[in-house]
């Protein structure tokens, strides 16, 4: 098992090993060894010093060593007998086994702690941990190194590999409320969720596929995607029976609704409107959609099509700037049938749970991809791993 010893530096030419060796040890004695590693010019190979002391333990609960008895002093036919236990002697080998390990590379510098497995396995804590991680991995280790850490702590891969899908999850929300205050075109925002579709999966409660080319056609003359419907995102809600879902994008800057007030109530904007006509139209493609291909790809991934519910992400609710718009988009939404608004702040707030809230599973959240239109059923593992 391994030991944490501490050692600081005493002088140029010794370091002391601080941590004291503990050879047996009563409630109100002990002997103990206190190593001392040295440049030693005449023989290379002795470098460790010992002392070994008996103490007694004082009233305050400290160890103080026993006054110790000047050897010069003994008169012809005097010694003194110093025994140790089997046990003792065990441990007595042991720290100098320790000893020499830890001066093994040399002296060690300033104050540093150590971890000691055995002679042959001494790891310095010096600050340099990244560093050394980083020539493993650079030296194409990174497969080795998650392999066995997978083996002998699967309990702490578990958790660095949770860690890593946080932080990554972390610099994703930053990016998304960074575009919020830019001028960025659908295509931008496409191209983000797509590439964190885990927003959908928990957020929405829907678990998000994939998007052949960002894009799923879902009616028309051809699956080329000439003179067809095309729906941003394909999804399937969670659960045994998996529903498909449509997910339609717009820009955050598109307002929600018109100028005009009558009677303190708002319309809904021209852009507003013609998006949800465009996600009807969708849904109504989809469900009047009777080719071959669509029922093979239902079926391939365990898909089932009963009045789609599509899913529009548009604006922002921070326009609605007075009780009046507020209420009249509440109402105008909530009327919708088979059709979710959510704007991007209300998305934003649903990630910022995500990742500050929840700790990420490796199976509940990846996606599994079926390009719909392709001949071919293709899946892919999305699982997140550190290396």
């Amino acid at each position: 098992m391994a030991d944490q010893i501490y050692t600081a530096q005493s002088s140029h030419v010794t370091s002391d090993i601080v941590t004291p060796f503990v050879l047996e040890e009563s409630n109100t004695t002990r002997k103990v060894a206190y190593a001392k590693l040295v440049n030693n010019p005449n023989d290379k190979d002795a470098y460790v010093h010992c002392t070994i002391l008996h103490e007694r333990k004082s009233r305050k609960g400290t160890w103080e060593p026993v006054e110790s008895i000047n050897l010069a002093t003994l008169k012809s036919g005097e010694g003194v007998r110093f025994d140790l236990s089997c046990a003792a002697t065990k441990e007595l080998k042991k720290a100098l086994d320790t000893s020499y390990a830890v001066g093994k590379e040399g002296l060690p510098k300033g104050h540093q702690s150590l971890v000691v497995g055995s002679e042959d396995e001494v790891v310095f804590i010096n600050g340099r941990e990244k560093e050394y991680i980083k020539k493993l991995i650079d030296g194409n280790y990174g497969e080795d190194i998650w392999r066995q850490l997978v083996e002998s702590n699967p309990d702490l891969a578990t958790r660095l590999s949770y860690a890593q899908i946080q932080a990554s999850r972390k610099t994703e929300l930053d990016k998304f409320e960074y575009a919020l205050s830019q001028d960025y075109d659908e295509s931008y925002w496409q191209k983000l969720l797509s590439e964190n579709d885990w927003i959908f999966g928990y957020g929405l409660s829907y678990y998000c596929l994939t998007m052949l080319n960002q894009q799923v056609l879902v009616g028309g003359k051809d699956i080329m995607n000439r003179n067809g419907q095309v729906v941003d995102f394909l999804a399937a809600s969670e659960g045994h029976a998996r529903y498909v879902v449509l997910v339609e994008i717009k820009k955050p800057s598109t307002p929600l609704l018109g100028s005009r007030c009558r009677n303190h109530a708002f319309p809904i904007s021209s852009d507003l409107a013609d998006a949800v006509a465009q996600v009807q139209g969708y849904i109504e493609a989809w469900g009047t959609n009777t080719t071959r291909e669509r029922f093979d790809y239902e079926r391939d991934n365990n898909l089932m099509t009963a009045k789609p519910k599509g899913i529009l992400v548009i604006g922002n609710t921070s326009e609605l700037d007075t009780a009046d718009k507020k209420r009249s988009f509440e109402l105008f939404r909530k009327g919708l049938n088979q059709i979710d608004i959510i704007t991007y702040d209300e998305l934003l707030e649903r990630t910022n749970h995500i990742v500050g809230t929840t700790t990420p599973g490796l199976s509940s959240e990846g996606c599994s991809v079926a390009p719909y239109g392709n001949s071919s059923s293709l899946q892919v593992d999305y699982s997140d791993l550190p290396f």
